[in-house]
């Protein structure tokens, strides 16, 4: 339960990060959604696998809230929208991005 600790502008800022760069971490070892990625979106497995270091991480959770997109998807969260969030892929899915990611 600690990631209830996490803000939603900085919970959000990882998950859009994490779905757009390895989605496969989503998922546990069993192929279901999980929150983990909510708060160990800054340790180093997860940093690797998105190809960020650690600052550029935390300067993009600085600036998407700020950015069009993310004031837009935010006002829609507050609202109680999710229009506009992509869905989380499948895990068949994810793992082929994961491949493909390590093949480029």
């Amino acid at each position: 339960m600690s990631y209830l600790k996490t803000g939603l502008e900085t919970m959000a800022a990882h998950y859009i990060l994490v779905q757009e760069r390895a989605p496969h971490l989503l998922f546990n070892d069993d192929g279901e959604l999980h929150l983990s990625w909510i708060i160990s979106a800054t340790q180093p497995r997860y940093l690797n696998a998105m190809g960020m270091t650690r600052a550029q991480l935390n300067a993009f959770v600085r600036e998407w809230p700020r950015s069009e997109e993310g004031r837009r998807l935010l006002e829609g969260l507050r609202a109680g929208s999710v229009e506009g969030w992509l869905r989380p892929p499948s895990w068949h899915e994810a793992q082929q991005r994961r491949q493909q990611a390590a093949t480029v």
